[in-house]
């Protein structure tokens, strides 16, 4: 919990999934996980987006 807050505090995006969730109904936490990334404007590599098609 306390690696998690400093992550916080220092601006990373920490976000809690428990095994049970992302085995169950996974797509809340990608969407998050894709929110998050879009927000800081990440942008997957040439070779990552052909490996995703």
């Amino acid at each position: 919990m306390l690696k998690m807050n400093a992550a916080s505090m220092a601006g990373r995006a920490v976000i809690q999934i428990t095994n049970f969730a992302v085995r169950t109904n996974p797509d809340p936490f990608l969407d998050q996980i894709q929110s998050v990334l879009a927000a800081r404007a990440y942008k997957p590599s040439q070779r990552q987006r052909k490996r995703a098609l």
